[in-house]
């Protein structure tokens, strides 16, 4: 008897011992915060609170408790007040602030990006919007981690969607899980999800900007089907990166010359790489005060069917995104398996007739905890005569 894995997408976030992280819900802002990495989420799920809170360190438009704050980062690991600077960000609240969400159903779409006062704002994209509402609605500070918790529906709210935004005591990412659920009898029209923002990672420090040097460092070129596009500021290149990135062989990443998205571009040209003004290919660099994104491809819904999707803002450099989400690793019998690099995916072969006297096998899956497997692949064979209990 033969059980045989093969793994292609794998998301899940690194889980610390220690617990030192807080969330919290205040009137509409949502506040995660772990050792190293806060994040303010206005009520429509992007980042942004219109104002912060005791033992949080906002760095935009001030440094003073109940300004607005999106994300900052301790880089150095150090404490929030060693270190010149001593913390980096806000990375998207300066000038203009641009950081938000997508969703597009059929030609219709709605943008959900920061606004203040409020927190509330949800654009109608051409020809019309699809009804996006929604709202922060809960938290949990379990395990190390801190998660919130969004809420809302969209097409007279027949989609609904949940989404987890968390960060560990420990991690340098703050990841979002999406869930989006077609409750029609029907399925949906073609869907695409973006999330995108204008990075202005040094801007409140001195010598810093809204220029930001900005690459395509992953394009699902290989089996872990990375898709990462970084970004540094220019006054502070080695202690202000940003990415955002994700492992899913149906999104694709770009920078766009502009600091943000106007509604009236259809977002299949943004996933296509048609979109005039777009850079996408592999390795490739655009400067400037511009923006970046992710967007995914989701295809139609099937009736009471749902799909689900992952990304991150990572904030220590590229190697971050495999912290951020770590490749399963079967386990046999307690000993891990060997880990294949890409371009072969992650797999094992595990002969139970090597092993006449074994009567049970125990098999464990390393980072597999999450919501990974949505999107994975993974196969047991033969067919019969396989048993398990999870």
């Amino acid at each position: 008897m033969r059980k045989q894995y093969l793994f292609s997408v794998f998301m899940s976030i690194l889980i610390c011992g220690t617990n030192s992280s807080i969330a919290q819900l205040v009137g509409t802002n949502l506040f995660l915060q772990g050792r190293y990495l806060e994040i303010g989420q206005l009520n429509n799920g992007s980042f942004g609170a219109c104002t912060s809170i005791a033992g949080y360190h906002p760095h935009s438009p001030g440094a003073a408790i109940g300004s607005p704050l999106a994300e900052v980062y301790d880089y150095g690991k150090d404490g929030w007040t060693v270190g010149t600077p001593p913390f980096m960000g806000d990375y998207t609240y300066p000038g203009s602030p641009f950081e938000g969400w997508e969703l597009q159903i059929g030609p219709s779409r709605t943008q959900a990006f920061q606004q203040c006062p409020g927190g509330v704002y949800y654009n109608g994209g051409a020809p019309a919007g699809i009804g996006l509402t929604g709202s922060n609605t809960g938290y949990s500070n379990v395990g190390g981690r801190v998660t919130g918790f969004w809420t809302g529906t969209a097409s007279g709210g027949t989609v609904q969607i949940r989404k987890e935004t968390r960060i560990d005591t420990l991690a340098s990412a703050v990841i979002v899980t999406a869930v989006i659920r077609n409750t029609a009898a029907t399925a949906t029209a073609p869907m695409y999800y973006m999330r995108s923002c204008d990075p202005d990672n040094d801007q409140s420090w001195p010598g810093g900007g809204f220029f930001t040097n900005n690459t395509i460092v992953h394009q699902n070129e290989d089996a872990r089907h990375r898709v990462l596009v970084s970004s540094r500021g220019a006054g502070y290149p080695s202690q202000s990166y940003f990415a955002l990135g994700t492992k899913d062989c149906r999104a694709r990443c770009c920078i766009y010359d502009s600091w943000w998205l106007s509604s009236s571009i259809d977002l299949s040209t943004l996933w296509n790489s048609t979109m005039t003004g777009a850079t996408y290919g592999l390795g490739q660099t655009r400067n400037g005060d511009i923006a970046i994104a992710l967007t995914y491809n989701l295809g139609s819904i099937p009736a009471g069917d749902s799909t689900v999707l992952s990304y991150a803002y990572i904030f220590d450099g590229n190697l971050g995104i495999d912290s951020a989400f770590p490749d399963p690793q079967i386990v046999v019998n307690s000993v891990p398996r060997v880990s294949y690099a890409p371009p072969t995916p992650n797999y094992d072969t595990f002969d139970v007739c090597l092993y006449p006297g074994m009567t049970t096998l125990p098999v464990n899956i390393l980072n597999a905890t999450d919501r990974s497997w949505s999107w994975s692949r993974w196969t047991w064979s033969p067919g019969v005569g396989l048993a398990s209990t999870t």
